[in-house]
């Protein structure tokens, strides 16, 4: 059988895809496996910012992306957010920390933040985003963002310019258009 993904012989015929794509998978939402494939125009050291509408396509690409890759960490930022303030209640034996979500996210290799703009805007979300996409911004480090929300948009709920100046400074910006594929069928 051959590898969904980059048409490689697979190990047996009942996997789906090959040892090197089945590592990038297992990072990637359950929900974007079957519909995986190459992006060939892909720039792998560039950064990308995926806008438009709900159910586009937008974390579909990404997760591709991610793949084509060679793997990097998906993270939903409002599942990431709530991941870190859950952290701050975590009780461990002396000489032990928690899980540092915002350093481990800011210096990754290759990163997929998933849904910018959902998340409540309050100070503590918009400094730990701030710290997370301004490093990778510092250090050139690749990040594809997805959001229902243009930059301009981005910025007015924010009430503050910098990330979406940011994120413009280091991504491609992607407009997505079309009907919502979970809905039309």
């Amino acid at each position: 059988m051959k590898c969904k993904i980059c048409e490689r012989k697979t190990k047996n015929k009942y996997l789906k895809f090959c040892s090197i794509c089945s590592r990038n998978v297992e990072k990637i939402p359950a929900v974007f496996i079957d519909n995986l494939k190459l992006e060939n125009d892909l720039v792998t050291d560039s950064s990308y910012y995926l806008h438009g509408p709900a159910g586009v396509g937008k974390s579909q690409k990404a997760a591709n992306m991610l793949v084509t890759r060679g793997g990097g960490k998906w993270a939903n930022i409002p599942k990431l957010l709530h991941n870190i303030r859950s952290s701050f209640d975590i009780k461990l034996p002396p000489g032990e920390y928690p899980i540092d979500y915002v350093t481990q996210l800011s210096e990754i290799p290759w990163l997929c933040l998933d849904d910018l703009g959902v998340e409540s805007t309050t100070d503590w979300v918009f400094q730990t985003l701030y710290v997370i996409i301004n490093n990778r911004y510092e250090n050139l480090l690749p990040t594809v963002i997805t959001s229902n929300l243009s930059l301009n948009q981005l910025s007015e709920k924010m009430e503050d310019g910098r990330l979406a100046s940011r994120i413009a400074g280091m991504c491609e910006v992607i407009e997505m258009e079309g009907e919502d594929k979970r809905i039309v069928k």
